[in-house]
Order: C-alpha cells, then sequence, then structure tokens
C-alpha cells in the first residue's frame, strides 16, 4: 500500500533556543572564556600581522639597508684602484731535429717547432705556487708590493685580520695572480695586478722570467735523464775495452810474440819457401846422380837437402806441435782479440746511442715563447664599483627576502 508525498511524515528542523538568564546553563556559559569567542580570533590575527610588520621592517633595515649602505661606502669611496697587467704566452718544443751520426760528423739542424701542450699545466701549477711566492719575496720585494699607502684596509696585506706569515701571504698573492691556460691552443694568460701600475708590471716581468727559469730546469733534466743512461753505457764499455787491453799486452809480455797469427804466417811461409828449394836441390841431386854418380857435388847437395828438412820440420814444430807452439798461443791470442773486437763494437754503438740521446733531449727542449709582453697600465681596471655594488644589491635584497619569507610563514603557523 503506497503513501502519498502528502502523508509521508515531515522532519522537523533543531532549533536552539536562546539560553535563558534565568535558565539552568546562564551559569556554564558565563565561565567560558573570552578567548574563545568569535571577536578573540581576530583580536590574535591582528597582532600577529603587527608582530610580523615589525619584524620585517627589522629585517629590511639589518639584512639590506645597513650592509648596502657599507657596500656602497666601501666600493664608492674607499677601495683603492687596482691596475692590471696582462702577458700571453705559450710553451713550445722543437719538433724535429735533423743530425749527422757521431761518427759521419755532421751538425745538428732544428727543422720545426711544436706546441708542448702536457706542460703547459706544469707552469701554471707553478705560477700558483709557493715556491714562487718565496722566489718573488727574496728578489722582488712582494710584501712591499702588496702593502701600497695606496691599498684600502681590507685589500692590503696588511689587514687587521690576516697575519704575516707565508701563508698570508700566498693568499694574497693569489688573490692578485691569475694564470689561465686555453686548452683550444694551449696559450696561458697571465694577469696581474697591483696598486701601483709599476707594480703589476715588474711582477708580472719577474713571473715570466720565473716560468722561463723552471722551463730551463725541465729541459736541464730531460737532457740529464736522457743521457745520463747513455754515458754510463759508453763509460762500461770504454773500461772493458781497457780490460781487455791490457790482458793482450800482458799475454805479449808473456809470451814474447806480437801477434801469433802473423808470426804463424810468416812461418808457414818461411817453411813453404824451404820445402821449394828442398824440392830444387832434390831435382839437382837426381840430375848429377844420373850425369856423374862420383861427383863430389853430390855430398854437398845431399848435405844441403838434409839441412833443409831439418829446418823444414823445426819451422812447422814451431807452428804446430806442443803447448809451446804458434797455434796454442793463437788460440788464446784470438780470443783475446775476439772479445776486444766486441767490446770496441759495443763501445761504437754505445757512442752513437750517446749521440742519439742528446739529439732526443734537444727536441724534447722547451721553449717559452712570449706572445704578448706586459705593459704598465694606464688607468686602474679593479675594482670594478658599479658591478660589485649592483652585485651587493642582488645578494642583500635576495638574503632580505629569504629571512623574511621564513619568519612570514613561521607566524603563519602560530595563528
Amino acid at each position: 500500500m503506497s503513501t502519498s508525498p502528502s502523508q509521508q511524515p515531515q522532519e522537523q528542523a533543531l532549533v536552539l533556543a536562546p539560553v535563558s538568564p534565568d535558565g539552568p546553563l546562564a551559569h556554564v556559559m558565563s565561565n567560558v572564556p573570552a578567548a574563545y569567542g568569535p571577536d578573540a580570533t581576530f583580536h590574535r590575527s591582528d597582532e600577529i600581522i603587527k608582530i610580523l610588520d615589525r619584524i620585517k621592517r627589522f629585517l629590511f633595515a639589518v639584512l639590506f639597508v645597513l650592509p648596502m649602505t657599507l657596500w656602497i661606502i666601501y666600493f664608492g669611496f674607499i677601495a683603492a684602484d687596482q691596475y692590471e697587467t696582462e702577458s700571453r704566452f705559450i710553451l713550445r718544443q722543437s719538433s724535429n731535429v735533423d743530425a749527422v751520426g757521431p761518427m759521419g760528423g755532421g751538425t745538428l739542424q732544428q727543422s720545426g717547432l711544436a706546441t708542448a701542450d702536457e706542460n703547459s699545466h706544469v707552469v701554471k701549477a707553478y705560477v700558483e705556487s709557493r715556491d714562487l711566492v718565496e722566489a718573488l719575496l727574496k728578489t722582488h720585494d712582494l710584501k712591499a708590493k702588496l702593502d701600497r699607502p695606496e691599498a684600502d684596509f681590507l685589500s692590503s696585506y696588511s689587514a687587521f685580520w690576516r697575519r704575516d706569515t707565508m701563508e698570508s701571504l700566498y693568499k694574497t698573492f693569489a688573490d692578485f695572480v691569475t694564470v689561465k691556460v686555453d686548452s683550444g691552443n694551449a696559450i696561458m694568460t697571465l694577469k696581474v695586478r697591483a696598486f701601483q701600475p709599476a707594480d703589476a708590471n715588474e711582477l708580472s716581468i719577474a713571473i715570466l722570467t720565473q716560468a722561463e727559469a723552471l722551463v730551463n730546469r725541465l729541459n736541464d733534466r730531460a737532457r740529464r735523464d736522457a743521457v745520463a743512461f747513455a754515458e754510463d753505457l759508453v763509460a762500461r764499455n770504454e773500461t772493458r775495452v781497457k780490460e781487455i787491453q791490457d790482458r793482450l799486452t800482458l799475454y805479449r809480455n808473456t809470451e814474447l810474440i806480437i801477434d801469433p797469427a802473423r808470426q804463424s804466417a810468416a812461418t808457414l811461409e818461411l817453411s813453404n819457401r824451404l820445402v821449394l828449394e828442398l824440392a830444387q836441390i832434390d831435382t839437382q841431386i837426381a840430375t848429377v846422380e844420373q850425369r856423374s854418380p862420383t861427383s863430389p857435388r853430390l855430398a854437398q847437395l845431399r848435405s844441403q837437402r838434409a839441412a833443409l828438412q831439418d829446418e823444414i820440420v823445426k819451422q812447422r814444430s814451431a807452428v804446430v806441435g806442443d803447448g809451446n807452439s804458434l797455434v796454442t798461443k793463437l788460440s788464446e791470442y784470438e780470443k783475446l782479440n775476439l772479445e776486444k773486437d766486441l767490446a770496441i763494437k759495443a763501445l761504437t754503438s754505445s757512442l752513437v746511442s750517446l749521440e742519439r740521446a742528446r739529439q732526443d733531449a734537444l727536441v724534447r727542449r722547451l721553449y717559452l715563447e712570449r706572445i704578448v709582453e706586459p705593459k704598465p697600465a694606464d688607468r686602474p681596471e679593479h675594482p670594478r664599483r658599479l658591478l660589485w655594488i649592483l652585485g651587493g644589491l642582488a645578494a642583500f635584497f635576495s638574503l632580505y627576502k629569504m629571512v623574511s619569507s621564513i619568519a612570514e610563514v613561521t607566524m603563519e603557523r602560530m595563528k
């Protein structure tokens, strides 16, 4: 059975009746704190906004107005002028050396130069090193040049917050000197600043001079390293040749013979001549026996033949025979002579290697070539006052905005 809309039960709205002053809730409502009322919330928000405004004004004065004022005063009126000297240079090395070996005479000829990229960073590291600072301190009074009367109280070496130590001098020097290496062409750019243009120019020339001295030391070290081994090998081979020569001289004095090979050849030649003479005498004996067997000349010829045979045997025994024969002596002599020949060849080879090492040292020789010479500046390049002021303006305002945003977020959470 359906029910018509008019017949459906009506929902009753809940209506809160006002609290009567004489009712039972009047005492309870009278004890509710005023802070929980609707007007209390708006009152607290107004107080937080006022506090936040005072904090922002304080932060603006402390983080922007005050430091920016000091910043403008320093860079606008106090910061000392600094003069900059710029120079450019490059390291080169001989790319080829043509030479004739030591046995053929001749001269060395350089055929070209090539850039030495791998050594450019070595020079850069030296320019930025403490060794250079110590050298300039001894030769060019570096402290005085970084502490001129024209300098201001922050940029000079004798600033109140710096100690008079080598480390402070090095850090101050690093602020005034920069060197960069172009990766494309290996050209190095040196920039030196000082409070006087003459000081900047003098320091720039001194740094280039010290860099050239470093390159010369590198050249000397490379040459010594390349030549030292070859020279040592030559010395050892020379000693070996001398030792063998001394042994050969002792052998000759002991055996009383200069050259067993030549003497053996002479002995064999003499023996051959005696054999020839013996053959001639045998021919004569045969002729005489055939023509006149009773001739008295036949006995003379036979006596000569016997003498020749004895001499031939004697000469052959001198060449080949017992331990005193020339063959035995020749074996020891040839051994010494072979050692001498090998030692001489080794000495000759080591001399060639030494000459080649010297040539290679010339090939690797470095040259510091100045492209742009340092010159005194006619106007100060630093400090760039407007740029520093604008940079300070952006930095201090950013700091103020960051801190004020943090304070605003904090106050919003406290509402």
